[in-house]
């Protein structure tokens, strides 16, 4: 045993070494990165995989109709997640990183007062549906009301461990709380299938999960604070209100103005385009600490210099994201073959997002507002325009081309606006 753990010794330090050594040539942190990278890896697929379990089913087992439905209330709550001022999150983690984490506690609280707006808003979304006549969305919307301001405010635990450098343990809890969700949604889809009680489980579990998170970091915090983090938390927000609002867009205009069984046949299309875009947008978590060392030169030079990076690896998945579209038939059902152009379609677009966290975090950690709020005003100004005007003259399609657009744009503003940065 002792000889195991001697070579194992020389195999880690040698390996380190390796890492080491070679970190200017590529010019990343190597070690750094592969170690973080990991857990955000494996938690980014536990999640998925997690998630992916439950969809399937529920696409499997639920009618267009029904799934169609479920969607529209997933799509709706989160859009009302602007009011619980999701631009909070960020600066809780330049915060943390800054060592100044009493904070954290005051952008939590004010998260949770404004989030009561949102409830409103479920409430006046029930009554819209009861008028309607569609008592099965109106009741969830109703239910949903109560548990808003808990499942929308304390999911900032795990941006407190990830700013931290607590990768490890975010990722356990992250992977646990899924589980958690995923085990008892299947147990109700398959013995119950009551739409209602598991839309309210869905949102009831991570609610009362991180709350109970969130009083045991209440503990461990420094009395350090940083007086002006609650104040550039909400500009953040507001920053963020117009590209949170439009973020699902695309599926609310579907419900509405094509029918639910449109808005089913889409969400299908975005499984794989949505999967690997929510594997880059994790990337802001491991670049996050490391962006207080570096300036606007050296970040454009990583990205247009170490160009073979930049590009091989979005290359590498957007080829994979199509070719899984493919097997969409076989996965979902042949009642979802007409999504598979949609999915190949807004796969496409991938390849020019690999950059766009480095970008967004790097002018986040500088207290850039002011060009984040251009890119996102813009962006989602012509995605939102976009979406009106194609949902109705090219149906589905025109809302799959516009997610392929919007992706783009954004890639371009920000290389625009921080290229002409002083």
């Amino acid at each position: 045993m002792i000889i195991t753990l001697h070579y194992h010794i020389i195999i880690r330090d040698k390996l380190t070494s390796f890492l080491k050594n070679h970190e200017e040539l590529i010019g990343l942190d190597l070690l750094y990165f592969i170690k973080n990278g990991f857990y955000l890896l494996v938690t980014h697929f536990s999640i998925m995989s997690l998630g992916f379990i439950v969809f399937l089913f529920m696409a499997r087992i639920w009618d267009k109709v029904t799934f169609g439905k479920w969607q529209l209330v997933f799509s709706v709550v989160n859009t009302l997640l602007f009011f619980s001022l999701t631009g909070m999150n960020n600066s809780i983690a330049r915060s943390i990183v800054l060592n100044k984490e009493r904070s954290f506690i005051d952008c939590v609280r004010t998260r949770l007062k404004w989030s009561l707006l949102g409830s409103a808003g479920l409430l006046l979304t029930a009554g819209y549906f009861y008028f309607k006549g569609d008592y099965l969305l109106a009741y969830s919307f109703l239910s949903l009301c109560f548990i808003f301001p808990f499942y929308s405010s304390f999911d900032s635990v795990f941006f407190f461990y990830e700013a931290k450098k607590k990768f490890f343990q975010s990722s356990i809890l992250r992977i646990s709380l899924k589980t958690i969700i995923a085990l008892i949604l299947l147990l109700l889809l398959f013995f119950y299938n009551s739409f209602i009680l598991i839309t309210v489980v869905n949102f009831l579990i991570p609610a009362l999960f991180c709350l109970i998170v969130y009083s045991q970091i209440k503990s461990q915090l420094n009395k350090e604070k940083d007086e002006n983090s609650v104040n550039f938390g909400k500009k953040l927000s507001f920053i963020n209100v117009v590209s949170t609002i439009t973020a699902y867009a695309d599926k609310i205009i579907l419900a509405f103005f094509l029918g639910v069984e449109q808005l089913a046949i889409y969400s299908i299309a975005l499984t794989f385009p949505d999967l690997f875009n929510g594997f880059i947008k994790q990337l802001h978590s491991l670049v996050f600490p490391k962006l207080t060392k570096i300036t606007k030169k050296e970040l454009l030079s990583k990205i247009f210099e170490k160009w073979y990076i930049t590009l091989l690896v979005p290359l590498l998945i957007t080829f994979f994201s199509i070719f899984l579209s493919y097997l969409i038939p076989l996965i979902y059902g042949s009642k979802y073959i007409d999504s598979i152009n949609l999915s190949i379609l807004m796969s496409a677009s991938l390849i020019v997002l690999f950059i766009n966290p480095v970008v967004t975090n790097f002018l986040i950690i500088n207290k850039l507002s002011q060009i984040i709020f251009k890119t996102q005003l813009i962006s989602s100004l012509i995605r939102l325009a976009l979406l009106l005007f194609f949902s109705k003259t090219l149906g589905v399609f025109g809302v799959a081309l516009v997610y392929t657009i919007h992706n783009s744009v954004i890639t371009l503003l920000n290389i625009l606006f921080i290229s002409k940065m002083r």
